[in-house]
């Protein structure tokens, strides 16, 4: 949930207690009204509004705070093959425009995108 929170990876969550990684939580909240304009805002901003929707959450109900540093990481380049990309773009009239699924052991044994952009497929792949 932080990690959706705050657009984060786990491996930029630090610091936190022993039962933070094995314990599981179940949440349930209610919005007060959707924004009018909800169904013509763009994925990204819809996106934005829910994470900022959750940070609320966490802090009410778990009491959650957080603080953030600059600190280096390592970094992957993900670059083009010899033979050229194999991505295809996406066609406007395609169906389940906008999804990402993985199955295989934690999702490394494939990754099915259909109309998502670069960043959302590097950071799945990350």
């Amino acid at each position: 949930m932080i990690e959706y929170a705050y657009n984060l990876h786990d491996l930029q969550v630090i610091g936190c207690p022993g039962w933070f990684t094995t314990s599981t939580w179940e949440v349930t909240a209610k919005i007060d009204q959707p924004p009018a304009d909800w169904s013509s805002l763009s994925v990204n901003a819809r996106d934005s509004i829910q994470r900022q929707r959750l940070q609320v959450v966490l802090a009410e109900r778990f009491n959650f705070k957080s603080h953030f540093e600059t600190k280096e990481l390592p970094v992957s380049n993900l670059v083009v093959a010899k033979g050229g990309s194999k991505l295809k773009p996406t066609p406007d009239d395609a169906k389940n425009k906008g999804s990402l699924s993985s199955d295989g052991n934690n999702g490394r044994n494939r990754v099915e995108a259909n109309g998502v952009t670069g960043d959302v497929l590097v950071a799945n792949l990350t």
